[in-house]
């Protein structure tokens, strides 16, 4: 079950319920208005695993599948401060780039080009920047880079190999 939570009486409300089916709640827009959720059904010997972004109402409780003709295994990170995009990361052919969904349309862009594998994204308040922990099997390191205007740039945190032990294992 998918529920919100009142923070000041505790009032529980469930959003999301469906029997063979998971839910992982993602980030709540700007407006508070939508949120977005990760949908899994269960598997069966004649279904394979799928798993889908999906926006939820949270005052309807209308669940929209956003990208429905992309088949990536998307991780919901931030949405855009306007709420114009929604920013993933997704397993893509043994990387894990970032992409920017566009939740009018569905549309699927590639933020990030290179090999990395990226994680834990953040927006800054202005919209202007994203960050994110950057992972690749050459530097042997995690790092977090600066996603400027959407497109990778240097790596805040330069890989010094006498300071960074921290190995990534495949």
């Amino acid at each position: 079950e998918l529920v919100a939570i009142d923070v000041a009486s505790g009032t529980r409300r469930t959003l999301l319920s469906e029997d063979r089916m998971d839910y992982t709640a993602g980030p709540v827009s700007p407006d508070g208005r939508t949120v977005a959720v990760v949908v899994e059904p269960h598997t069966t010997p004649t279904s394979a695993y799928r798993c889908e972004v999906h926006l939820l109402d949270v005052e309807t409780g209308q669940l929209r599948r956003l990208a429905p003709a992309w088949d990536r295994m998307p991780h919901p990170e931030a949405w855009l401060p306007d709420g114009s995009a929604l920013l993933v990361t997704a397993d893509d052919a043994g990387r894990s780039p970032v992409f920017r969904l566009d939740p009018a349309s569905g549309e699927a862009t590639a933020v990030t080009q290179d090999g990395a594998a990226y994680t834990d994204v953040l927006v800054s308040p202005d919209g202007a920047a994203a960050y994110a922990l950057r992972s690749r099997l050459k530097s042997k390191v995690a790092q977090y880079t600066q996603l400027s205007s959407f497109t990778a740039t240097q790596p805040l945190v330069p890989h010094e190999p006498a300071r960074d032990r921290t190995k990534l294992y495949l």
